[in-house]
């Protein structure tokens, strides 16, 4: 019997499993631990300025090896190569990195049908009328988010956890209520404004939304500043809610890519949240935290759902 160490994921370190089975669902840790043979990692290759033989040795073991964990394919350099590795795998991969994906690469995404678990960074160009994610998703994460892949969200029936990680554009979208059947989301990670469209969409799963990350400024004039987010998190009906985390750094374009925040100013917002939240549940208590003032677990890394407390 061999024991096997599989990294699962950039943030929460390694899993060690006795492996009984090729892949086996882990239900104490809530995620699927896979074979070494099942696992790809083409960072390095991916990066490479010039041909190597291995480059082409990995597009002809890909296939017959049925990789599901496919991570590290960055489509900047050699996005040839990475569409073909991408159509390779399509029929088996499950959890799936991606950078610099241009349109192209989307579509290739869009036909995986056994796909589970995606961060994908989207290149500017292929945000404009992107194609549509796949709608099995459990698990998704989005850089450089388009309005489609926004909508998108709603019929995703099994998504559990979402983090939209920013656009600097504004996205004013209204979210309409789930359709019957969605399991609604626990997990929800949004840098995106104006507040509007972050409130309509944790709004939609107020039902079964327990974690919201917030990227909020805590004070000055800018977009970022939601000056009525506590107001406008009490009207959206957060009964399962038991966390509510502000960002402040992953701004692009703001001194040390942080918002404006104080401790006085965080302090204030944070009360006024807590306040409004303790009326609006009253079936639980829950937690405001700030992203740089005070202790956070780590969003669970993708194709994890581990509810880690403070």
């Amino acid at each position: 019997m061999k024991k096997c160490t599989v990294e699962l994921g950039p943030r929460l370190g390694r899993v060690s499993a006795r492996l009984l089975r090729n892949k086996f669902w882990c239900p104490c840790l809530q995620h699927e631990v896979y074979h070494p043979n099942e696992c790809l990692d083409v960072l390095e290759l991916s990066e490479r300025e010039e041909h190597c033989q291995e480059l082409d040795d990995v597009l002809k073991d890909a296939g017959p090896r049925k990789v599901r964990r496919l991570v590290g394919v960055d489509c900047a350099k050699r996005p040839n190569w990475c569409q073909a590795l991408l159509q390779r795998v399509a029929p088996h991969v499950e959890l799936l990195r991606v950078s610099g994906a241009l349109r192209r690469h989307l579509k290739v995404i869009q036909q995986m049908p056994s796909l589970r678990y995606l961060y994908v960074h989207a290149e500017d160009i292929a945000v404009e009328d992107a194609p549509a994610l796949p709608l099995q998703l459990v698990d998704l994460k989005v850089v450089n988010v388009s309005e489609q892949h926004l909508l998108s969200v709603q019929r995703m029936p099994n998504l559990r956890k979402l983090a939209l990680d920013w656009d600097e554009d504004p996205l004013d979208v209204t979210f309409p209520p789930l359709p019957e059947g969605h399991r609604g989301l626990e997990w929800l990670w949004v840098a995106l404004h104006p507040v509007s469209t972050v409130l309509s969409l944790a709004k939609a799963h107020a039902a079964t939304l327990q974690e919201l990350r917030i990227l909020c400024a805590s004070e000055g004039d800018s977009e970022w500043h939601f000056e009525d987010l506590a107001e406008g998190l009490h009207q959206c009906g957060l009964v399962a809610l038991r966390r509510v985390v502000l960002l402040r750094a992953g701004a692009p374009g703001y001194p040390d890519e942080k918002l404006p925040h104080t401790k006085d100013t965080c302090t204030k917002q944070k009360n006024a949240i807590w306040d409004e939240l303790v009326v609006a549940n009253t079936m639980q208590t829950v937690k405001v935290l700030c992203g740089e003032c005070d202790e956070c677990p780590d969003f669970p890394a993708l194709g994890e759902f581990d509810w880690i407390d403070q």
